[in-house]
């Protein structure tokens, strides 16, 4: 579901787009599925949002996997290493 919010605002290019999360307990069992082996039933927002695709989901998880995977893991670059 998508909704608009005005934040009390004067004009409607004060407008903000909402798409409402799917919570576990709501989602499809082919959603819960993704939710428990995937997500070990600890989905975030991201993925709450985009469950309404479940396509996209398993897509996006993907690809996370692999920017997870390609992260320096030895925490901020020093000042004599180059950024890329």
């Amino acid at each position: 579901m998508f909704y608009y919010t005005d934040g009390d605002s004067c004009g409607p290019e004060d407008f903000t787009a909402r798409i409402a999360l799917i919570e576990p307990e709501q989602a499809a069992p082919e959603v819960k599925e993704i939710y428990e082996q995937k997500l070990k039933s600890k989905p975030g927002s991201v993925q709450k949002a985009l469950v309404r695709r479940p396509e996209m989901l398993k897509n996006f998880l993907g690809f996370y996997a692999n920017v997870g995977r390609s992260l320096d893991r030895n925490g901020p670059c020093q000042p004599d290493q180059p950024v890329y």
